[in-house]
């Protein structure tokens, strides 16, 4: 069968308690291969329902080499493990992280992640497992839901018969599959309490109606502009930092060359008339964004737009990662008072 990497050993489900070397024993029995563009918890979630597994945790332990999942390696992660079970078939560690899981989404607003997501005891098997991530989202204050193309999964279908998550559709903020020009749906999952995640492969008849900021006309091409802005700076890690920092540069030079930014670094009060219209501008770009409810703690008015705009400007406060993909796609199609655009603007 396509798609299977043959490993048969015994014991398709280990004790919990195996701290052992154990735990790096190969998965036992066939493990299915990578779909295109598959996320880490999509190749679970196929490979649970494909050994008939009837507990979620029997797949965890299956490929993480205890039932909670949790390593017991010293100086090993559970990524590790997972490699060491795989036997490599499935990617080394850092393959596994970022070409499959949304660290490809976050790895452009992190520094330095490769010195702690990479550390033993890092990553906890929840956060990879509870959603199709593979890093602690708390920092970034984030929802992940399932999102699927009913296209892609009708093809999916009838092609291969496996229907599967792509991991850039679950990237944050992209609410398009810019393949079939159509607006992803998510699924709901409701896990039992104590199981914490479960796995879930995707069905056409289990996705949630369109969300209706996505529906219209004018919605659709806002949010594919913006997905096609985040497949665009998430394919290559340093070309996906250069460009919005360069955004933000070029932005900073023309509020300082424009007398708009205080010597101390903050932007001037939003009642003065050219600060006022650069927040009004940014709130009515982001009008079509906010009937989103992914999008709803974007700035509703002028004096909320100061406050986003004042924090992206001085470097020095949090602006959450899906804020700065939308002031960066706003910053794309601004035009200033001399007719440029950012991107053309020069000292």
């Amino acid at each position: 069968m396509n798609n299977i990497q043959e490993q048969w050993l015994a014991d398709p489900v280990r004790k919990a308690a195996d701290e052992g070397p154990d735990q790096l024993s190969l998965v036992p029995g066939p493990v299915l291969d990578w779909l295109p563009g598959e996320s880490l918890y999509s190749l679970l979630a196929r490979n649970h329902y494909f050994r008939g597994h009837r507990d979620p945790s029997h797949t965890v332990c299956a490929f993480f080499g205890t039932l909670t999942g949790k390593s017991h390696q010293k100086d090993m992660t559970e990524i590790d493990v997972f490699v060491a079970r795989t036997g490599g078939a499935l990617g080394a560690a850092r393959q596994v992280l970022e070409e499959r899981t949304l660290l490809r989404f976050y790895r452009i607003f992190m520094e330095g992640y490769e010195n702690t997501l990479l550390e033993p005891g890092r990553l906890s098997t929840d956060s990879i497992l509870k959603f199709p991530t593979g890093l602690q989202t708390g920092r970034f204050r984030t929802k992940h839901p399932l999102k699927g193309c009913s296209a892609c999964l009708e093809r999916d279908a009838r092609q291969i018969g496996f229907q599967y998550w792509r991991l850039v559709h679950q990237f944050p903020g992209l609410w398009v599959c810019l393949e079939h020009d159509r607006a992803l749906q998510e699924i709901q999952i409701k896990p039992k309490a104590q199981q914490k995640f479960l796995w879930q492969t995707p069905a056409v008849e289990r996705l949630l109606p369109v969300s209706c900021a996505v529906a219209g006309k004018e919605g659709l091409s806002k949010f594919r502009s913006l997905a096609q802005l985040i497949v665009s700076i998430t394919s290559d890690k340093e070309q996906g930092i250069r460009y919005l920092t360069e955004a933000r540069g070029r932005f900073c030079r023309y509020l300082s060359d424009a007398g708009f930014v205080l010597p101390s670094g903050p932007l001037r009060s939003v009642y003065k008339n050219q600060v006022a219209d650069l927040c009004v501008s940014f709130v009515e770009f982001v009008y079509e964004f906010r009937r989103h409810p992914e999008f709803k703690a974007l700035p509703e008015n002028a004096v909320a737009a100061f406050r986003l705009l004042s924090r992206y400007v001085n470097g020095r406060s949090v602006v959450r990662p899906l804020e700065r993909v939308v002031i960066t796609a706003w910053l794309e199609q601004l035009t200033l008072p001399n007719g440029l655009s950012i991107y053309s603007y020069k000292r």
